[in-house]
């Protein structure tokens, strides 16, 4: 266990989680142990997002580790709480800084702005599909079809995909669900991301709608499965 908790990057992982907070709530960590078995499964899980900072299975314990830091706060008096304040200001801005996902952070988020014209067209193509379809598409467009039954980041379910996990015989399979998929909406560029192989496979079961800029969209071949 000791060396699966020393191997990849599960102690910087770590660090990076206490050092905002320079690991103050350590000196009194009663509360900030109300976050230690999600700490603990992200820490032993092998699923890679789970020790890595910017994905969400970290902000689960952020609140406990936060609250954690007041307490142990409670209990230092004098200079020495003004001067850990003080230090925690600049070690958070640091970490933001370096690793966080804000405009002036070092490595700031990739993202469309609502008026970017791949953002424009894919609102527009999305307004064609029905709220009730079954749905497979580019993954930066899932969110917003995320209110319905059924939604899949292609290619999925034509194909499944690996992700970091142990998924054995299930990586690459096609699942029942994929006879269920009435749309596809998927960038025209298909070398984006390898998505020209996954689609020459399940093309034929599917015909082209409506183009709008870089999207297309696709609807299922009456009897095609």
């Amino acid at each position: 266990v000791l060396q699966h908790l020393w191997s990849g990057d599960r102690p910087w992982y770590l660090f990076q989680m206490a050092a905002p907070l320079l690991g103050v709530f350590t000196r009194l960590p009663d509360v900030a142990l109300i976050g230690s078995l999600a700490l603990a499964s992200n820490l032993l899980s092998t699923f890679t997002f789970q020790h890595q900072i910017e994905y969400h299975y970290s902000l689960v314990v952020v609140p406990a580790l936060a609250l954690g830091t007041v307490h142990a706060l409670g209990v230092i008096r004098g200079r020495v709480r003004a001067a850990l304040l003080g230090a925690m200001a600049v070690a958070a801005i640091a970490a933001a800084s370096v690793w966080g996902p804000l405009p002036f952070s070092a490595n700031a988020p990739d993202y469309w702005p609502p008026d970017h014209p791949a953002a424009v067209d894919a609102r527009e193509i999305l307004e064609d599909i029905p709220d009730d379809a079954v749905v497979s598409a580019f993954h930066r467009l899932t969110a917003h079809l995320a209110h319905r039954q059924e939604i899949y980041a292609f290619p999925s379910p034509f194909r499944t995909t690996p992700w970091w996990g142990n998924e054995g015989d299930l990586s690459g399979v096609r699942i029942p669900a994929a006879d269920r998929v009435e749309y596809v909406v998927l960038p025209v560029d298909k070398t984006i991301e390898d998505l020209a192989g996954p689609w020459a496979e399940v093309e034929d079961e599917f015909h082209l709608v409506r183009t709008v800029g870089q999207w297309e969209l696709y609807v299922r071949v009456p009897g095609g499965e």
